[in-house]
């Protein structure tokens, strides 16, 4: 490991450098979105995490501005991000958090922190491109998303999103490096170089870093990925396919882990989605199937340090905790200017689940209101239904109603 203060204050000013200048000198005005958050947990009883409390709610508001350049083959892109947090949740912690690594660039900040209000502010993409005829190059805080799950992601192994989020417009930037390279037949390999900082030397630290490399083809009626990635100290090899079935398409992800102490695991995730119209409509709809490697058989066995799944749950990889789950989902148009969509979650082992349902309705070609209610469900000791952590009190969802304004300008 070495010392990366200089270096990474040297290649973050830079790329901000090389940002500001460009649009100071562009013409185009500002452009980002405010965005007004609100929700209501409840009933609670005997809960881990809230044990006073039968309900809580929770206020946020965020703004992010975007800026970039485009000049030839070179282009970048700014996205200022500031945020307000007030309510319940605000100094509850996740119980599953690993707070081992430090991103690349500092580029986050607490601006002030209460019991149960909290602002931040981040610059969550810092990203310098250069396209080639060939080779695409980016630098700096950026979004990467790999595999072909739809609610489960285990070959999405930077920052992947909840089964169950809500919003995922923007995926939360990654300093790495990242290169693509097109091959002649159509085909393309993409290189990606993650370092991370260590929380107890502030040093970037090679066995808390992640390396990969994916190549990308395309058949007749099939497209292949495979992907190697050194990510900590796990070794991860992936298979994925697509390919259609009628008039739907199919998807797999075969994942293999190889942890630190050389245990193998296993993960898939198996998906069909079709659309089809329902009178003036296009309802899209999916049904997906997925197995964990990692999963628990045995749920009190959930913060015992060896298990390898507490590791990637606290690094945010992994968010289940049994082995097979099903999903499936519908979203479709009633209105030009009203659409719906539902979900559901079911653990086969423990028959525990969560079903979702929201609705967004645009308010103006720059606005939209959504609103939605998430029901968890099943009985004591099971993954949605709670787990009893210590006597008589529980680990788990509460029903929820939320709702969002968003606005862009």
């Amino acid at each position: 490991m070495f010392k990366p203060a200089l270096s990474s204050r040297l290649v973050w000013s830079t790329l901000l450098t090389l940002q500001l200048s460009a649009a100071l000198a562009s013409t185009e005005p500002l452009k980002g979105e405010l965005q007004l958050n609100g929700s209501s947990s409840g009933p609670y009883e005997n809960s881990f995490l809230y044990p006073d409390r039968t309900s809580i709610s929770n206020r946020s508001a965020s703004l992010r501005l975007i800026e970039g350049f485009s000049e030839g083959p070179w282009s970048g892109t700014v996205h200022y991000l500031a945020s307000l947090r007030h309510g319940d949740s605000v100094s509850v912690s996740n119980p599953y958090s690993q707070q081992e690594t430090l991103p690349w660039f500092d580029l986050d900040n607490t601006l002030s922190s209460t019991t149960n209000e909290k602002s931040e502010h981040r610059l969550d993409r810092v990203l310098l491109s250069y396209s080639g005829d060939n080779t695409i190059f980016r630098l700096g805080r950026q979004s990467l998303t790999w595999g072909n799950g739809r609610v489960f992601r285990p070959a999405d192994l930077f920052n992947p999103f909840a089964p169950n989020s809500t919003d995922t417009r923007y995926k939360p930037g990654v300093d790495m490096l990242y290169v693509q390279h097109l091959l002649a037949q159509g085909d393309d390999i993409e290189l990606v170089v993650i370092p991370r900082r260590s929380t107890e030397s502030n040093a970037i630290d090679s066995d808390l870093s992640s390396v990969a490399v994916q190549w990308h083809g395309y058949g007749d009626i099939m497209e292949t990925t495979t992907m190697l990635a050194r990510d900590y100290l796990d070794t991860t090899l992936a298979l994925g396919l697509v390919g259609p079935i009628g008039e739907a398409i199919w998807r797999i992800d075969l994942v293999t882990t190889i942890s630190e102490l050389d245990t193998t695991y296993t993960s898939l995730v198996a998906n069909i989605e079709h659309a089809w119209r329902w009178g003036e409509s296009v309802v899209t709809g999916f049904a997906e199937y997925f197995h964990s490697g990692l999963g628990l058989k045995d749920y009190a066995l959930i913060f015992d340090p060896s298990e390898p799944l507490l590791s990637k749950m606290g690094r945010g990889q992994l968010f289940t905790l049994g082995q097979d789950y099903i999903s499936a989902g519908l979203n479709t148009s009633l209105t030009p200017l009203l659409s719906i969509g539902s979900l559901g979650i079911f653990n086969l082992a423990d028959s525990s689940g969560l079903a979702s349902l929201s609705a967004e309705y645009s308010i103006h070609e720059n606005g939209s209101f959504s609103l939605g209610i998430d029901i968890p469900f099943g009985s004591d000791n099971t993954e949605y239904g709670g787990l009893e952590i210590l006597p008589n009190q529980f680990l788990g969802p509460a029903p929820t109603l939320r709702g969002s304004l968003i606005w862009h300008f």
